[in-house]
């Protein structure tokens, strides 16, 4: 990504520079190592958070509560293509994660993936839900699939898992991204350039089609770059978007046991496609399904096409479980 900054005088961009320099180093660092040891096993200044979420649906015995979580970047406003329909057969709830959309913000250097699980296990065991489906895309497929490797531990169940365009192993991230993780040049980015011309970047490298990208969605992601804190959320979860351990906690995958739905942009550029391949392949009671001429944001992208697959998918298994 490309900083359009050269409209700054270069003596005013020089200072700025060194000034951000001279607190980046406590930007970027961490409490603990972004490990499952440190983040989850011992949960050391772990503290309770009230999450802002939207509930859409009734709730009766027997509805199946669906839980959204979404990706960096972004907030609950992403499933609005999908919540409408979703609600005339299930419970919706859409999250908005810790540090993104109306949820809080605190400056504690924990926005890694383990510790938005962490943020959202709360959530749910202060709901008090016994039964969940839990659909993440980006971030939030990785919030997902921590999840449900935290819930072969936990007093409530994963019934159904649907994944898109998860951030599930480690690889190569996207220049805009990496330029966030380095330090200075993150705070930057991050304080001088408009938040509309981020989002619109971002949602140009997330679709296949530019044509196809939503005013509304550009204008929301700007607003909620642009609420106070926000900045120094983006740049941590950035900084902590790939965990120390991910190789090894990514070998546990095959002990995922809930029915999974994959679902996949086929022209992915953020996430490629060949990462949904391998966790087709280590989710053992898997489904994979390719949503072509779709980028990272299929859920915006082509929405009926994703609605779909959720719906075929979930219908398919039915409940899983004993009326709630």
């Amino acid at each position: 990504m490309k900083y359009r900054i050269n409209r700054y005088p270069s003596f005013t961009l020089t200072l700025v520079v060194l000034l951000l320099a001279s607190f980046a180093g406590a930007g970027c660092s961490t409490l603990t190592p972004v490990t499952w040891k440190e983040r989850v096993e011992k949960q050391v200044g772990l503290s309770s958070l009230a999450l802002h979420y939207k509930v859409a649906g009734k709730q009766q015995a027997g509805k199946e509560v669906l839980l959204l979580l979404h990706g960096f970047g972004e907030s609950s406003f992403t499933w609005r293509y999908l919540v409408n329909d979703l609600a005339k057969e299930y419970r919706v709830i859409s999250l908005d994660l810790k540090g993104f959309g109306n949820s809080p913000k605190p400056r504690d250097g924990r926005y890694s993936v383990y510790d938005q699980a962490l943020a959202v296990r709360q959530f749910i065991e202060q709901q008090q839900l016994r039964h969940v489906t839990l659909i993440g895309h980006s971030l939030g497929g990785g919030v997902a699939l921590a999840l449900a490797l935290m819930s072969q531990t936990a007093p409530w169940h994963v019934d159904h898992l649907v994944v898109i365009g998860a951030a599930a192993y480690a690889q190569n991230l996207p220049s805009m991204l990496e330029d966030l993780r380095r330090p200075v040049i993150g705070e930057v980015g991050v304080y001088l350039v408009s938040p509309h011309y981020q989002a619109r970047k971002a949602y140009e490298y997330s679709f296949y089609d530019d044509r196809k990208i939503p005013h509304e969605g550009v204008l929301e992601s700007a607003r909620n770059f642009a609420r106070p804190g926000s900045r120094y959320v983006y740049l941590q979860s950035a900084r902590q978007l790939v965990p120390d351990d991910i190789s090894a906690i990514s070998r546990h995958y095959r002990s995922i046991q809930s029915p999974t739905l994959i679902v996949w942009g086929y022209e992915d550029q953020v996430v490629p496609r060949r990462y949904a391949l391998r966790l087709h392949k280590a989710i053992p009671d898997s489904q994979l399904a390719f949503i072509h001429r779709a980028g990272h944001m299929p859920q915006e992208e082509k929405p009926e096409q994703t609605l779909q697959e959720i719906l075929r998918f979930l219908k398919a298994r039915g409940h899983s479980h004993p009326p709630i």
